[in-house]
């Protein structure tokens, strides 16, 4: 199931939250703890 909230950002709102995102965790996924890039552990749009 597709999040409302980040079903209604616009593409260069939801690219801030994702950089916004990256940075706030140093490069590290807090759910896996393994190091990522922008793309990976981020959920796809629908």
């Amino acid at each position: 199931m597709a999040s409302r909230y980040l079903g209604g950002l616009s593409k260069d709102e939801r690219a801030d939250l994702e950089k916004r995102l990256l940075e706030s965790q140093r490069g590290t996924c807090f759910i896996c703890g393994s190091p990522q890039s922008r793309r990976s552990c981020m959920p796809t749009s629908t």
